[in-house]
């Protein structure tokens, strides 16, 4: 009984570093969660954790958990995939000064959370423009 298509919810997770190198790695068999886990240096919580949030699964007649090794791979290049073409946090790129070094140089800028963020930031900048 294969798992429900969950492709068109975005799936918010953290992949562990040796999980997205090894996944690669993997043989086109099924595995059981404790297996993947050795093998992904990971823990079997984890494991069952992502099948709830859509890694490709298969149940047996004793409701025992068996993962595919190449779709877990497909599955963890998907979710890096989707991650990689969300639009970012809004930073603005902008230039900066350092009056010490006398150099400019491109610096990230957080957007403006509010209007009155934006009135306070501008008061300062005259105040310290006046002084």
């Amino acid at each position: 009984m294969p798992a429900d298509d969950f492709s068109s919810q975005p799936v918010r997770l953290r992949l562990p570093h040796l999980a997205i190198v090894r996944a690669p790695g993997l043989l086109p068999m099924l595995y059981r969660p404790n297996e993947l886990a050795k093998e992904l240096d990971m823990s079997p919580m984890t494991i069952a954790d992502w099948a709830k949030k859509g890694l490709p699964h298969q149940r047996d007649g004793r409701g025992h958990l068996w993962i595919n090794g190449q779709e877990l791979a497909g599955w963890i290049a998907q979710v890096r995939q989707s991650r990689a073409s969300r639009p970012r946090c809004g930073w603005v790129q902008t230039k900066a000064f350092a009056f010490a070094a006398g150099k400019s140089w491109r610096s990230l800028i957080p957007p403006l959370r509010s209007a009155a963020s934006a009135c306070c930031i501008a008061a300062s900048a005259r105040s310290a423009a006046e002084r």
